[in-house]
């Protein structure tokens, strides 16, 4: 699981975290594994804020997945399906899904040199857990592998 972030801001370029993109795929050894977004709980969690987020289904024309957007006052995640568009029940080996989480409405909003975790509940499976620190300077994308 790897993770990337998008920065949004005033005439310094970056000053809060607008969002966070995390990609999953089951082990290549495995068969299919169940992965309704309606049954998976995904939190978030920094220094000043703890909030459950609300999966909000639907893929744009275009094939992207809905992007998150200052103006929603929900702290939101959306998902993709990056080798065949859909979203399914079901994540197949190989399939990868990439995960938009909203951050941009956190108050107070996810910073420069700020550590967060983000916790993946399905309904079958072992918790996954992704934890890091943003850098010491934001910048309008970063990979935080």
């Amino acid at each position: 699981m790897g993770g990337d972030a998008t920065t949004a801001g005033g005439a310094g370029c970056c000053d809060r975290v607008d969002h966070i993109r995390v990609k999953i795929t089951g082990a290549t050894d495995v068969n299919d594994v169940p992965f309704d977004p309606n049954e998976v709980l995904v939190t978030y969690q920094d220094d000043a804020n703890v909030a459950l987020m609300t999966h909000v289904p639907g893929v744009g024309p275009d094939g992207t997945a809905n992007t998150c957007r200052g103006d929603d006052p929900d702290n939101n995640w959306y998902i993709m399906m990056r080798n065949n568009g859909t979203v399914t029940n079901i994540l197949e080996p190989g399939e990868v899904a990439e995960l938009y989480l909203c951050t941009a409405n956190l108050t107070p909003a996810l910073t420069a040199n700020s550590q967060f975790r983000i916790e993946l509940i399905p309904q079958e499976g072992a918790p996954v857990v992704l934890q890091r620190r943003t850098p010491l300077a934001l910048a309008p994308v970063m990979n935080l592998d």
